[in-house]
């Protein structure tokens, strides 16, 4: 095997007319997880009192999109040498940008005809989470998430700007350490380990150091400097277990590794983590001190467990995480988190006299139908057929069906515009 970037100099970014479709092994219990994960978010946002930290339903996604994002790239680094960095960043775009922007596009329009405090600083908020800087933004402008109210309607993208900024620079990390051992392969993985435990150890001392028990949390929440360990922790995981053999047959994440001992600790310790993190979203509470001096990195290390224990497969964990509701929530988790905040916003407004109970009932059902839509219609079609096709699609039949669609969009954008021009700073 030729040495690890022996293809690069210092100033290319991939290896010459190369071009590879990185593929992994498919982790089914993944989607159960997430569907774990999304539940647990929304059920903190639509009824806090059932499972005051849902939240950290969120470090569960940046696990698994740590863990999985950097698979794709050393199963890249392990075929080619080398790091595309076009290819990766336009099928990162390709996969969250359509769907991103059409519920911020949406959301937006509709915010702007409600108006009222719904619509402050519009603007801000609309044109930070389209550049995916919304958790900086929120936090220059001291916005606090875990307030009782005013908070902003596009709120949960900070997330999504953190994991954004991550397919950002990691990829360029990766590159640079291959660029420094580039004359031995061998020391590439042992390398990029050291670098990212350094890295989440630093983002884990961070969120302990800044939070201030006197102050709001949202700073150390909102920060990518103080909130990416998740990521780091996730990206560790699958620099551990995926496989550095240079044949695209080969399996990504190969059953056979064997981080426990024993047999019966290999099955359990997994599934005993996954109670311990359901454990934790039922107790831990966002006010308290140890959330951020502790707990949510407990629960990234729970949630890596977890992901190792899928990876190796045919255990309890794996049994669990396969349940089809689980799986099918997975499945929908990036439309259900995208829509669930707008709706449970708007809603209130819309219904002001409604009890709580029943504006969270019919918020449920809203975004279970909407995020279905959005699944099949705006998610699957960009990722599966890209831009040009999906597009095409939606113009494609009779007159009639051409003039909707063109209405639609004009009306969705004029509402847009509409909106962001008359909003209240």
């Amino acid at each position: 095997m030729p040495a690890c970037g022996a293809n690069l100099t210092w100033w290319q970014f991939e290896p010459e007319g190369v071009e590879v479709h990185v593929r992994i092994r498919q982790i089914a219990g993944l989607d159960g997880l997430r569907g774990v994960a999304v539940a647990a978010v929304v059920l903190y946002h639509f009824f806090g009192d059932i499972l005051p930290g849902g939240f950290m339903g969120v470090d569960v996604f940046f696990v698994l999109s740590g863990f999985l994002i950097t698979s794709i790239l050393l199963r890249e680094v392990a075929l080619t040498q080398g790091v595309s960095f076009r290819v990766f960043w336009k099928r990162r775009l390709r996969r969250i940008a359509p769907l991103a922007l059409f519920v911020l596009i949406m959301t937006t329009a509709v915010v702007g005809t409600i108006g009222g405090d719904l619509a402050v600083k519009l603007r801000t908020q609309f044109f930070g989470t389209a550049f995916f800087v919304n958790n900086w933004v929120q936090i220059a402008n001291s916005e606090s998430y875990f307030a009782k109210s005013d908070i902003q309607v596009t709120a949960h993208y900070w997330s999504l700007a953190i994991e954004e900024q991550y397919y950002l620079i990691w990829p360029i990390l990766v590159w640079l350490v291959l660029l420094a051992v580039r004359r031995n392969a061998a020391r590439f993985r042992p390398r990029m380990a050291a670098l990212t435990a350094v890295l989440a150890i630093a983002s884990m001392v961070a969120m302990a150091v800044i939070f201030d028990p006197q102050q709001d949390p949202s700073r150390v929440y909102y920060g990518t400097d103080t909130h990416a360990f998740g990521l780091l922790l996730g990206s560790l995981v699958a620099l551990l277990l995926t496989s550095p053999v240079r044949s695209r047959v080969a399996d990504s994440h190969p059953r056979r590794l064997n981080w426990f001992k024993h047999q019966l600790l290999a099955d359990w310790i997994p599934a005993l983590a996954f109670v311990g993190l359901v454990a934790m979203m039922m107790t831990v509470h966002a006010e308290s001190a140890f959330t951020y001096r502790g707990g949510l990195v407990i629960a990234s290390m729970l949630t890596s467990l977890v992901v190792m224990g899928l990876a190796r497969g045919a255990n309890a964990i794996d049994e669990w995480m396969n349940i089809r509701v689980l799986r099918w929530l997975g499945h929908r988790s990036f439309s259900i988190y995208l829509w669930h905040w707008p709706i449970v916003m708007v809603l209130p407004v819309l219904v002001p006299k409604a009890p709580e109970w029943l504006i969270g009932i019919v918020a449920v059902i809203l975004t279970a139908l909407i995020s279905e839509w959005s699944f099949n219609h705006i998610e699957t079609p960009f990722r599966r057929h890209g831009y040009r096709k999906t597009i095409k699609d939606w113009f494609s039949g009779g007159v009639m069906r051409k003039l909707s669609v063109g209405f639609a969009v004009v009306l969705v954008g004029a509402l847009t515009a509409c909106g962001l021009a008359t909003a209240p700073s």
